[in-house]
């Protein structure tokens, strides 16, 4: 438990999670949190899940992860240098273009 979870919640605070199918592509995510330390009543929050046709890819997300950041960083650089998706010079002469050229 952390305290930054929720901004104003206690440690006292309850969570109640339900996970329910509404059809064959929608999952219906509903939770309802309950806080007297922290609010007058208890709130809840709804979210529709659609299935995606697309892959799913996992992915770590934390604070040391930035493997994501070099990644795009490292493309963009790429880019910039004039190279295609497959290592290719962009250029019509097969030489990548400098200010030197």
């Amino acid at each position: 438990y952390h305290d930054y979870n929720l901004r104003g919640m206690s440690k006292q605070a309850e969570v109640e999670e339900r996970i329910n199918w509404i059809d064959e592509n929608t999952l219906d995510y509903d939770f309802t949190v309950t806080d007297a330390l922290s609010w007058d009543v208890s709130w809840s929050a709804r979210l529709p899940l659609r299935r995606s046709p697309d892959p799913v890819y996992e992915y770590a997300c934390h604070e040391g992860n930035h493997g994501l950041i070099g990644i795009l960083a490292g493309w963009r650089r790429y880019e910039s240098m004039g190279f295609n998706g497959d290592g290719s010079p962009k250029s019509d002469t097969g030489t990548v273009e400098t200010e030197e050229n």
